[in-house]
């Protein structure tokens, strides 16, 4: 069983930084890879940390935004292609989030840092994937990999998992 303090310790000794203040906060957000913002926050009944990260921003409107939401609910269908992480929208921002909720009484320091890795790996992929789905359905083929046909979103899920 970890508790906040215990998993910001692990993750601050594994990525070198002091997460003292992070602790007293309730929060933090960090940055990996120079590039990956995730954000960590204790739940309420500080028995969760919910851990979060911003994707890509949605397409204004029309067929690339439809098609990039209906994509991202195939995606996560029960979390197999996410590793148990999920998608959302930040309606505010109009922008997608990868999150996953880490109960701490399941966790201990091992487990809940291959939890977090699992995360920042997925959202690195899924951020690249995505953002190429919305160049290929704007019409923009400049340097965009052939990851899924956007006639069919489902290419992209199996794609990403092979």
């Amino acid at each position: 069983m970890l508790n906040f303090s215990q998993l910001l310790a692990a993750l601050g000794a594994a990525v070198h930084i002091d997460t003292a203040a992070a602790v007293a906060d309730g929060g933090c957000t960090l940055s990996f890879d120079g590039k990956l913002e995730v954000t960590f926050e204790l739940s309420k009944d500080e028995r969760s940390v919910y851990v979060f990260a911003p994707v890509l921003a949605l397409p204004p409107s029309g067929n690339a935004r439809e098609t990039v939401l209906q994509t991202l609910l195939q995606i996560h269908l029960f979390g197999m292609a996410t590793n148990g992480c999920y998608f959302g929208l930040d309606p505010k921002l109009s922008r997608v989030i990868l999150f996953k909720t880490l109960a701490l009484d399941h966790l201990d320091d091992k487990s809940a840092l291959a939890s977090i890795e699992l995360l920042v790996n997925d959202l690195e992929r899924w951020q690249k994937a995505l953002l190429d789905l919305v160049v290929r359905l704007q019409g923009n083929p400049t340097n965009v990999k052939n990851v899924a046909n956007p006639a069919d979103p489902m290419s992209m899920l199996m794609s990403q998992r092979a």
